[in-house]
C-alpha cells in the first residue's frame, strides 16, 4: 500500500503535538499514522466459548475484548509515542494492547495497514481534560486523526468520510460513541485507511476507553464481518 504520509512502511511516524488545558486547545497534528507507547498489563484469557478466539483483558479496569486466535499480539515500540500523552499532562495510560493479523509484525513499527490492526487503550484522565470530556473530544483525543471525523473543521474537510455512526453503542453503560470512517492525508488523494473507532468515557471515575481497528479500505471491506464481531465483543464494566 502506498502511503502519502511519511515513511510508508511504518505507523511509527513523527507527530507534532501541543499541550492542552481545555477542549478548545486540543490540537494533535500528525505527520503520519499514530500509535501509542506505554506500559501494558493485560491478561490474555482463553475463550471458553470457542477454541478459535481468546480474550484480551484488563481485569482491574474490567475491560474485555474477544479476538480470533489468528490475531497475534504486537509489542509496543519505544519509538512510537502516544499522541494523547504528548498533548496533555491530564492523561495517563493505564494499559494498551495491540493485535494484528500481519504475520511479519513483531512491533508497532512493523505495522503497514494492509492487514487489520486493533488497539485497545485505557487512560486515566484528570484536571481540565477530564472535566471537559465529551463524545467529540474523546474521538479527537483517542482517534487516529487529530480532528473529529463527524465534525471536521474547515481545514480538514474532505479528509474523512463517515461510513457509519452509533451515538450510543452497547459495549458499556457509560457515555460513548462509535464511528467508522475513511481517512486520507489530503482531499485530492485516494482513501488511505478505514477506521473503526469506539470511545467511552466516565469523568466520575476519571477514565477514557478507546478501541480502534484500522486497515486499508480494501482490507477493511474484506474483513468487515470479523472486525464487527471483535468490536461488538468489547465490554467495559
Amino acid at each position: 500500500m502506498v502511503v502519502d504520509m511519511g515513511n510508508p512502511a511504518h505507523f511509527a511516524l513523527p507527530t507534532v503535538v501541543h499541550s492542552i488545558r481545555n477542549e478548545g486547545d486540543l490540537r494533535i497534528g500528525t505527520n503520519g499514522r499514530r500509535w501509542g507507547l506505554a506500559a501494558v498489563a493485560l491478561l490474555m484469557l482463553t475463550s471458553c466459548g470457542s477454541s478459535g478466539s481468546r480474550y484480551l483483558a484488563n481485569t482491574k479496569e474490567k475491560v474485555y475484548l474477544r479476538v480470533p486466535t489468528s490475531w497475534h499480539d504486537v509489542l509496543l515500540s519505544k519509538s512510537v509515542q502516544d499522541p494523547l500523552l504528548q498533548a496533555t499532562s491530564d492523561a495517563k495510560l493505564l494499559s494498551k494492547s495491540v493485535v494484528s493479523t500481519q504475520s511479519n509484525a513483531v512491533e508497532q513499527k512493523d505495522l503497514d495497514g494492509d492487514s487489520p490492526i486493533a488497539t485497545m487503550s485505557v487512560y486515566e484522565t484528570t484536571g481540565a481534560f477530564n472535566q471537559q470530556l465529551s463524545a467529540s473530544l474523546a474521538r479527537r483525543a483517542a482517534g487516529l486523526v487529530s480532528f473529529d471525523p463527524l465534525l471536521p473543521g474547515t481545514e480538514d474537510e474532505g479528509k474523512s468520510e463517515v461510513i457509519d455512526f452509533d451515538a450510543a453503542p452497547k459495549n458499556a453503560k457509560i457515555s460513548g460513541s462509535r464511528v467508522v470512517y475513511r481517512m486520507r492525508s489530503d482531499k485530492t488523494t485516494d482513501w488511505l485507511l478505514t477506521v473503526n473507532l469506539s470511545t467511552f468515557f466516565d469523568p466520575s471515575k476519571s477514565r477514557l476507553y478507546a478501541l480502534e481497528v484500522v486497515c486499508s479500505p480494501e482490507c477493511y471491506d474484506k474483513s468487515s464481518n470479523e472486525i464487527n464481531r471483535i468490536v461488538n465483543s468489547w465490554k467495559i464494566g
